[in-house]
């Protein structure tokens, strides 16, 4: 399987159009302004810092996409600053060329050990740059492809051990659960027994026991609080059954959440079962701040990956939830079919989202969120699962109301291989 048909394809969110971040490096201004203002007329985004020190504070608080480096500098020199930079750990890829009047081979092996990618000779002829600047654009293009499927598998990984842990899970737990649940059920026969014992033995002790007897039974039944136990007793056997009842649902939501007995392989399933076991999934993230309207049509079994499309559901539902704000919300959820096709809509009472940004939610890694607090690989990833479905995925939002996701699915697919990934 490849996971990278899960993404969208490469062109549609990035071309050789993509506006770079550079990082020029360069102590001469004179010499920094012409290069600067040629790749900005490129459409590129352009810092320039003077020195080496500078260069390594700037990569780390902006993290450009190239660095064009300057060799000879006040303080750290060029080849330092390289050698820094490629010392800091991070997942974002950056490509490096020194730029520098040198003609010596030995600088030049010098910069090149230290980490940088290639060099220009200056001066430099713009026409190369522009070259290198427009290869750089596709080495980026596979560079950001490689990030998407390494964060694709990941996410998959994670889905697969939650399909483990869920068979482990109900393996462990359901045979004790069936114990419990048929001692507590023999218990609700057994004190119904007694219960019934306990009115036939009053009835005729009645008859039978002097004044004193009667007296004691009475005290006795008092201070046990029989009539509070004969009522009390069933409500927490009952409560008890319907407590197992909800541990043997949620094993048997992660397992159908999971579809960890799947193969990949395109199958029937019935989308409402999906859609109820993800809520129920993540009912903790969403019920304190939404309520869940659910507006189902008659839809037939639909030919899909169940597993990949209740994930596409998990983050819709979560996108809807984190959209909500300090005030309770609504989240409606409709579904229906039209001719050979079905439709799912999830609606939020959010903030909704701004027309400049709209064209980008399905871009890989684009999050309105704070630092840390998503990866902005949720919608990237269901448009990707919808499109593996030969589907649709398409937004419409308004500022200050709220935002619709509409899902367009074939009711069967259509093709010679119908699985999820190919295969070699």
């Amino acid at each position: 399987m490849h996971l990278a048909d899960f993404s969208p394809p490469l062109g549609e969110y990035m071309n050789d159009k993509q506006t770079l971040h550079v990082l020029l490096v360069e102590d001469s201004r004179t010499y920094a302004m012409p290069v600067k203002e040629f790749i900005e007329d490129k459409g590129h985004r352009v810092t320039h810092s003077r020195s080496g020190e500078d260069a390594v504070q700037c990569y780390l608080e902006e993290l450009p996409d190239v660095i064009l480096m300057g060799v000879i500098m006040q303080g750290i020199g060029g080849i330092e600053a390289t050698r820094l930079i490629r010392q800091i750990k991070t997942d974002r890829w950056v490509s490096i060329i020194m730029m520098t009047s040198l003609e010596g081979t030995e600088s030049l092996i010098e910069g090149l050990e230290a980490g940088a990618d290639e060099y220009l000779i200056k001066p430099i002829r713009f026409d190369v740059l522009d070259a290198r600047i427009r290869a750089l654009q596709r080495i980026a293009r596979v560079q950001h492809s490689l990030q998407d499927v390494k964060q694709q598998l990941v996410q998959t990984e994670k889905m697969a051990s939650i399909g483990q842990l869920a068979a482990g899970i109900a393996h462990e737990i359901n045979n004790p659960i069936g114990f419990v649940y048929s001692n507590i059920g023999s218990l609700e026969r057994y004190l119904s027994s007694v219960f019934q014992m306990l009115d036939t033995y009053e009835q005729i002790s009645a008859t039978m026991a002097d004044e004193h007897q009667l007296a004691q039974l009475a005290s006795l039944r008092k201070e046990l609080d029989i009539e509070f136990l004969k009522e009390d007793i069933p409500n927490l056997i009952t409560e008890s059954k319907d407590g197992i009842s909800r541990v043997k649902n949620i094993v048997q939501d992660l397992k159908d959440f999971s579809h960890v007995d799947d193969s990949l392989d395109f199958k029937l399933a019935d989308l409402h079962k999906g859609i109820d076991s993800t809520l129920n999934i993540v009912s903790n993230e969403i019920k304190y701040k939404a309520e869940i309207i659910k507006e189902y049509g008659v839809l037939p079994e639909v030919e899909c990956v169940a597993a990949h499309l209740n994930q596409v559901f998990m983050n819709l539902a979560i996108n809807a939830a984190h959209a909500i704000g300090e005030t309770r919300g609504k989240i409606t959820i409709r579904t229906g079919r039209s001719k050979d096709k079905v439709w799912i809509t999830f609606s939020d009472t959010g903030c909704g989202i701004p027309n400049d940004i709209r064209s980008k939610v399905f871009d890989p890694f684009f999050t309105t969120k704070p630092i840390g607090k998503g990866t902005g690989l949720g919608l990237s990833l269901s448009y990707g699962i919808i499109q593996k479905h030969h589907g649709t995925i398409e937004i419409e939002s308004e500022v200050g109301k709220g935002t619709t996701f509409h899902i367009s699915l074939p009711i069967r697919q259509t093709g010679p291989n119908n699985t999820a990934g190919n295969t070699q």
